[in-house]
């Protein structure tokens, strides 16, 4: 997909509108866009599967009672689903957010953290501190501070976007 000859999937695209061959992953303005935009097109399956679990799990009966109101699909949708699939999109949310802090396999994979460490994120430069330069004390440090981040981040969010849904 990212090959920088014409081979590749984004270049051959682009090539059909006039614009010449991009180095996706070896260029510091294009690396980290270009991994980003790989997680984000790889990351919506559980996430799919678990609204399609969640729609399911919305009994009936609101609805029909909803059509005997003669409320229309705009109401339905703000006053009954959205609300009811506000747990699972907290889980999203929070699981999302813990998950970019903890992006790792991909930038290691493709990058290494360079051109020019461009896409160093904060677990590859943990990974490098432990097994590159030996500095453990320096990892479980960035570790610890890492964990209070994600826990800080994800108090506040259940905070703020929580609530208790009955139905």
């Amino acid at each position: 997909m990212y090959d920088p000859m014409p081979e590749g999937l984004i270049n051959r695209f682009i090539s059909w509108f006039g614009f010449t061959n991009v180095n996706w992953l070896g260029q510091k303005s294009t690396a980290l866009f270009s991994l980003m935009f790989m997680t984000y097109l790889g990351g919506h399956g559980s996430g799919i599967i678990l609204y399609l679990a969640s729609l399911g799990g919305i009994p009936k009966t609101i609805y029909e009672a909803a059509d005997i109101d003669a409320a229309g699909a705009w109401s339905k949708f703000k006053n009954i689903t959205w609300p009811l699939l506000k747990p699972t999109t907290l889980y999203m949310f929070v699981t999302g957010i813990i998950g970019s802090f903890q992006v790792f396999m991909n930038a290691y994979l493709m990058t290494g953290g360079g051109p020019d460490h461009a896409t160093t994120t904060i677990a590859l430069l943990i990974y490098d501190h432990a097994f590159s330069y030996f500095e453990f004390g320096m990892a479980a440090a960035e570790s610890f501070v890492l964990a209070v981040i994600i826990v800080a981040i994800s108090v506040l969010q259940f905070k703020y976007l929580g609530s208790d849904v009955e139905y």
